[in-house]
């Protein structure tokens, strides 16, 4: 961290930014937004009234069109989805490449030249997240499906006992299955795509060198792992105690942009102020997403340097990329 941090240059701190933004290496920060209720949205006054179309008859009228906003909505998702993983795949790469050099240079030329292995990681990234959607529809669609033809959505109060237990199991596997496809994301993410990144030998090659590696130093990856777990703990509470301190001033001028605009334009909920509150929100989103980047720069590098310090006398690319002179003697002790 500190061979890549310091000293302080603006234009390699921004950039790790956004690389750790795209690859999805925040280590803690949130937001959260709030939506206006119905009564809200509808009028100055609280009323309701132009609500009134959307009942039961409205939407049986309109099934076709409310079925299809919503194919849409979740076609829309999707794609959506699957951009943002091959977005998060490619910026890993250029991540990693970025941590070896000690300087994250361009990231036009670090994007193209990271886009070999990303598409390669992208395809196994698809693969355990359509992995996961299956999981969690197995996991939950079975015991949805006997507890309909048990009946006992008809007459829950009958089988009170029966769904809670069911309810509490379904919930404890879950947990479990979560916790071991969040493992394997992070074993992948921290092993897999160094691998791919160091040696573009192919998806499958590097497939068969991670899953040998665990298999044979089966317990330092499960320290590992732990020691990581540890480790972010801090990481998140310092990360949201910065972006608390970062963010007050903020706060403070919108606490004071909102009694001003009470004040001089009243309570009032219309079209301009729809807009003025979309603008601000958006702006918010801006202002908390180049706070949490700017902020987790330490422990963007750190994370996937701990990977690759761990990975790099398991791998001998690597340990020729990480550290040249340990990497050639163990090039060295490999030859007969």
């Amino acid at each position: 961290v500190r061979q890549q941090l310091w000293p302080f240059r603006w234009r390699e701190w921004w950039r790790i930014a956004l690389l750790g933004l795209g690859a999805g290496e925040l280590s803690g920060g949130g937001c959260g937004t709030s939506y206006p209720g119905p009564g809200q949205a509808s009028s100055s006054t609280g009323d309701l009234s132009s609500f009134s179309w959307l009942d039961a008859s409205w939407l049986h009228q309109h099934a076709m069109l409310v079925v299809s906003l919503a194919a849409g909505m979740f076609l829309v998702f999707c794609v959506a989805g699957v951009l943002w993983a091959y977005v998060t795949s490619v910026c890993r790469i250029a991540l990693i490449e970025a941590i070896l050099r000690r300087d994250a240079g361009s990231l036009r030329a670090g994007w193209r030249a990271a886009r070999v292995a990303g598409r390669q990681f992208f395809v196994w990234q698809l693969g355990l997240q359509v992995a996961g959607l299956a999981i969690i529809a197995v996991v939950v669609g079975v015991p949805v499906g006997v507890a309909a033809a048990a009946g006992w959505f008809t007459d829950a109060d009958a089988h009170a006992a029966s769904v809670i237990v069911t309810i509490l199991a379904t919930v404890g596997v879950l947990v479990v299955s979560g916790a071991l496809w969040l493992t394997v994301y992070v074993l992948s993410k921290d092993f897999l795509a160094p691998m791919l990144a160091v040696a573009p030998t192919g998806l499958r090659p590097a497939l068969r060198r991670w899953l040998a590696m665990l298999a044979a130093d089966k317990w330092s990856v499960a320290l590992y792992v732990v020691l990581k777990v540890l480790l972010s703990i801090p990481a998140i509470m310092i990360a949201v105690a910065l972006l608390l301190i970062v963010l007050v001033p903020f706060f403070i001028a919108a606490f004071v942009a909102g009694l001003l605009w009470v004040a001089v334009a009243g309570a009032t909920w219309n079209a301009t102020a729809m807009v003025a509150a979309a603008v601000a929100v958006v702006v918010f989103m801006a202002v908390l997403m180049a706070a949490v980047a700017c902020i987790n720069v330490p422990f963007v590098v750190f994370f996937p340097a701990y990977g690759l310090y761990f990975l790099a006398p398991r791998y001998a690319p690597l340990a020729a990329r990480l550290e040249p002179e340990a990497g050639r003697s163990s090039v060295a002790e490999e030859e007969p």
